[in-house]
C-alpha cells in the first residue's frame, strides 16, 4: 500500500474536471486504480458533468456494449487529448 503526503495531488482534475482516477478507471488500467484508491485518491470527485469515475466505467462499458463509436467519442473525447494532459 502507498501512503503519501500528497494524496490530495491525486485528486486534481484536467480542464473537463476528470482526475487521474477517472482516467485510469475509463481506460480499463485496474492495477492504477487500485494503487491510487490505496494512495487516498477520492473516488467520489465528480468531474463537469456530475460523473464519478465508477459511474464514467459504467457509460464506458454500456457505450461498448450499445452504442456507437461516435457516441463513444462524444461521450470519451478522450484517448489522445485525455492522453495528453495526464502526460501519457
Amino acid at each position: 500500500m502507498v501512503k503519501t503526503q500528497a494524496a490530495g495531488t491525486l485528486d486534481m482534475s484536467n480542464s473537463q474536471g476528470q482526475t487521474v482516477l477517472m482516467y485510469a478507471a475509463m481506460h480499463g488500467l485496474g492495477s492504477v486504480v487500485e494503487m491510487l484508491l490505496d494512495a487516498g485518491t477520492k473516488a467520489e470527485v465528480k468531474d463537469e458533468g456530475g460523473m464519478t469515475a465508477l459511474a464514467l466505467v459504467k457509460l464506458g462499458h454500456m457505450l461498448l456494449l450499445f452504442g456507437s463509436k461516435a457516441a463513444r467519442q462524444r461521450h470519451f473525447p478522450t484517448s489522445r487529448r485525455a492522453a495528453g494532459s495526464w502526460g501519457c
